[in-house]
């Protein structure tokens, strides 16, 4: 089963190229534009990753369910992270994300491990289900753009303390706290005007 490749920079990698293998590490080349459509969905054995300072986006479960994965460092040039792309990397302790990117639903879904991650400023909403199931997850300061938490987005972060929010926010969908049974205390904007159920 193959464990280790040496990719030339230049090359893309297309969707699912490397799925379901058993590769350990991977440097995605120089002269990606992007890491594909499950391209490495289900490498179980993978432990390291680097993506390039080319890549701007990093597709629909590009590493979803890459369950040894422990880290992930995102480089600036990444402005797009699709539905999807990093859900069930259960062994994901620390993302860090570049300063200004658009994040799709589930796109960190089931990281159990995850304990923090500041999110791009530039974000206007907080995508659906985006943290579903991150019981790890500690602490999270929502940017000052974001208008709209969207629902079910933090939902079953148990260990969820602290969240940070700022004036500007409007809304927050059902069920996007639900069942964060850490969270003690949460100061609402002024700038709200929506609360949905079990919120």
């Amino acid at each position: 089963n193959l464990r280790s490749v040496t990719v030339p920079n230049n090359v893309k990698l297309a969707d699912y190229c490397f799925a379901s293998s058993g590769l350990v590490a991977l440097v995605v080349p120089y002269g990606s534009a992007s890491l594909g459509i499950n391209a490495l969905v289900y490498t179980r054995a993978l432990r390291h990753v680097i993506i390039s300072p080319t890549v701007a986006r990093i597709d629909e479960s590009a590493l979803s369910n890459t369950y040894a994965l422990r880290g992930l460092i995102i480089p600036e040039s990444v402005k797009t992270i699709v539905r999807h792309a990093v859900n069930g990397a259960r062994s994901m302790d620390y993302i860090v994300m570049p300063p200004s990117a658009a994040i799709g639903e589930y796109a960190f879904a089931n990281c159990y491990s995850l304990r923090a991650i500041k999110l791009p400023s530039n974000l206007s909403t907080i995508s659906q289900y985006v943290f579903l199931n991150c019981y790890s997850l500690e602490e999270i300061e929502i940017p000052s753009g974001v208008t709209t938490i969207s629902q079910y987005a933090f939902e079953n972060c148990y260990n969820l303390e602290r969240v940070i929010l700022h004036e500007g926010l409007t809304t927050i969908q059902q069920y996007a706290f639900h069942s964060c049974n850490a969270l003690r205390e949460i100061n609402l904007p002024s700038s709200l005007t929506s609360l949905g159920q079990y919120a």
